[in-house]
Parts: structure tokens; sequence; C-alpha cells
């Protein structure tokens, strides 16, 4: 098997894991370097370039099925021939972080981490933010209104870092779903939360992009954002006309945006967004593209140009996603 083909068996895996507490896998042959990485795969692309996996699959086709603890909208990622995800009781908001052989369903190890419910969107989940992985650790980010955690574990299960990471209190009407991703060393994670819509009396959150070094958890930079209304895409790299190594990000009250990678510096940044993004963005060649809408419509699709004054070359508002 190619390793074109077990990213595209890999497809399969997240789309089950995210309808149900059942997860199967196609029968498929790990190889050795493999990797699907983050929430949307290399680069958030969330593409490959070829797929000759049978859709629908049969029962034929799978190679092993675990019912998993809890429930959870995350996407599993996999490193070599292990499986993470996280999962959560949706009573107690008790998250479990896990690990599965990919070739055979084993459990390699599972964390329980204690938590108390709070306010969600009707279709979210205590665990909703997907993991990210090297070839030295996996790395997990939830949320509680008390605070943002970001915690690392090697393959084997050893928590690393010195222990979890508390990165401040979250504030948002639907909950948290930001995932970690990894550029090089570099762990990113954008923690966009909530000022607009609030219930009397509360607080606006604090929107931050913040970067770690991957091995040893320390800060590396942190950029202040525009804080309006919780969005929850992931960044994507790519390079600035500038020739700096850049992320692109989308939010309400940023529009589209650029960080330098190494610092955090911004670049630029286009205001063409009013509603909440939640999908990601993505570079399609000298275009960004990004999205916008709300639970009552009114759904933007926007393609941004990644140069000069970054003015807004097309929009679509017919069928463009939402929560895609």
């Amino acid at each position: 098997m190619t390793r074109t083909h077990f990213f595209a068996a890999l497809r399969l895996f997240f789309l089950v894991c995210l309808s149900s507490s059942i997860t199967e896998i196609p029968a498929i042959e790990p190889t050795e370097g493999s990797t699907w990485s983050q929430f949307r795969g290399e680069n958030s692309s969330g593409s490959v370039a070829t797929c000759d996996v049978p859709l629908p699959w049969t029962s034929s086709d799978v190679a092993w099925e675990v019912k998993l603890p809890g429930v959870g909208n995350c996407s599993p990622v996999f490193y070599g021939n292990k499986v993470f995800l996280m999962s959560a009781d949706r009573d107690t908001a008790e998250r479990y972080l896990l690990a599965f052989n990919l070739k055979t369903g084993e459990k390699l190890w599972q964390k329980n981490i204690a938590s108390k419910p709070y306010r969600l969107h009707a279709r979210s989940s205590y665990a909703s933010g997907s993991p990210c992985v090297n070839d030295k650790a996996v790395y997990f980010a939830w949320a509680t209104p008390e605070r943002v955690s970001l915690v690392a574990f090697s393959h084997d299960g050893e928590e690393l870092w010195g222990g979890e990471k508390d990165l401040g209190a979250y504030v948002s009407q639907h909950g948290f779903g930001a995932s970690p991703v990894l550029f090089g060393k570099t762990l990113v994670l954008f923690n966009s939360q909530q000022a607009e819509e609030l219930p009397p009396g509360a607080q606006p959150g604090l929107s931050r992009v913040m970067a770690f070094n991957s091995e040893t958890g320390e800060m590396i930079w942190e950029t202040p954002r525009t804080t309006t209304r919780a969005c929850y895409g992931i960044p994507t790299l790519f390079k600035d006309e500038s020739g700096t190594d850049a992320l692109l990000f989308a939010n309400t009250g940023d529009g589209m945006f650029a960080l330098a990678l190494e610092t955090g510096k911004p670049l630029w940044n286009s205001k063409v967004f009013g509603k909440r993004c939640v999908s990601c963005p993505i570079v399609v060649g000298d275009l960004a593209i990004g999205t916008e809408g709300s639970g009552g419509g009114g759904n933007i699709l926007f393609g941004v140009s990644l140069t000069g004054a970054h003015e807004t070359k097309f929009k679509v508002d017919r069928s463009a996603p939402y929560v895609p």
C-alpha cells in the first residue's frame, strides 16, 4: 500500500469517528513513516492525491472496529502504526485521550481527564478539538470556562513538559474547538474567543495566536487578535510575497490575516468578514480562500489576493459553507 493510499483509508476512518462512538477502519497495511499529523492533514489541505478505497465500504472491507468511551467531534491523527484521538463523557465532561494500534485496533493507552459540564452548542462536544502528532509526541488541547489546557504525551503515553499548560480562561457560547497544529518544531494554537452575544454580566474573552516549542512547551510568541466571535479554523502555511514563511488565518474581527511563522508578527490583514469563521482558510495559487456564516444563513466564500493591497477578487454568496 502506498503512502497516498494509506492517507485515503484514514479519511474513511475520520468520517466514521465523527459520526459514531464505534470506530471502524478499512483493512489497510500501515507503512513505516506514514502520517496524518493534524486536523485536515498535511498543511490543513484536507486532500490526498488519489483515492482507490471503496466508497462506501462494506463489512468485508473493515479490518477492525472498537467502541470508544464517550463522544467527540475531533478527528483522529496517526503516526506510523499508532492512532490518537480524544473523546469525552457527554454528562460529566470527563475527557479521554486515547491511543490505538492502527493495524489491529488494540488500545495502547488511555488518559482520563476529570472535568465538569458547562454550556455547549447542541452539536458540539467536550472533545471537539483534534490532536496533532509528530515523531516525538502527540499534542491535545481542550478548555473549560476557567482554563484552556495544552498537553503533550509521548507516543507511549508518558506526559511531557512537566505537565499540562494552563493558558487562561476561555469564553464562548458554543464551546471549545481549537486544534493545535505543527510547523516543524513550532506548535501553534489559535485561541479564538468571544466578546459578542454574551450573557448579561459575562466578561469578553481574550483572543490570541500562541506558538510553543513543541519539545519543551516553552512559549515562543503570542499575538493578540481582535475578539468578536469565537472562530475555529486552523492556519495554513504559505510563502508571503515578502519571502517570509507565513501562517494564513481567518476570523471575524481581523478578516483574512497573515502572521510570520518565526515571530508571530502581523504581516497583513483584509477585513472581509462580518460573521463567524468556522472553516479553515486555504491557499490556491495567489488567492486566500475563506468563508463566513451563521446559523441563520448568509454564508459567503471570499477569494482575497495574497499580494499587493490584498483586495477581494471574488465572493460567492450561494451555497457557501458555514460549518463544512
